[in-house]
C-alpha cells in the first residue's frame, strides 16, 4: 500500500515536471512606419523568460527593404544602422521570417530600421511553435 502510494507520488510529480512552466505565451502585432529621414526604425523590447525559447520574427514592408534583427538588450543598437553579425538572428527584405533560439533569462528586443525611404511596416512576434 505504501508503494503504491509513493508511486502515485512520483507519477503525479512527473507529469507535473513535464508539464513545466515553459516561457511566458509570446504573439505580439504591430504596425508601424519608419523613414529613413525622419523616423530611423522601431525597438520592440521582450522580457527575459525562466526557460530558453525559440522566438520568430516575421515581418512585411511596403514599399522598400528593411533590416529586422533580434538583439539582447544588452547590446548597443541603432536602427538606422543595423550590424547583423552581431545579431542573435536577422534577416533583410522587403518580407521575411526567421527564428532564434534565446537561452533562459535572456531579454531581447527587435530592431527594425535600414530603410531607404518611408515604409509601413507590419511585424509579427511569436514563441509559439
Amino acid at each position: 500500500m505504501v508503494a503504491r502510494a509513493i508511486l502515485a507520488a512520483l507519477l503525479v510529480a512527473g507529469l507535473a515536471s513535464l508539464s513545466g512552466c515553459g516561457p511566458a505565451k509570446l504573439d505580439q502585432n504591430s504596425k508601424f512606419t519608419i523613414d529613413a529621414h525622419g523616423t530611423p526604425g522601431h525597438i520592440v523590447e521582450l522580457s527575459a523568460q525562466p526557460q530558453p525559447q525559440a522566438i520568430t520574427v516575421e515581418f512585411d514592408s511596403s514599399t522598400t527593404e528593411v533590416t529586422v534583427a533580434l538583439f539582447k538588450t544588452s547590446d548597443e543598437v541603432y536602427p538606422e544602422k543595423i550590424d547583423l553579425a552581431k545579431a542573435i538572428k536577422g534577416a533583410k527584405g522587403k518580407s521575411g521570417k526567421f527564428t532564434a533560439d534565446v537561452p533562459a533569462n535572456t531579454e531581447t528586443k527587435v530592431v527594425v530600421g535600414e530603410a531607404s525611404k518611408s515604409t509601413e511596416v507590419k511585424l509579427h512576434i511569436t514563441n509559439r511553435k
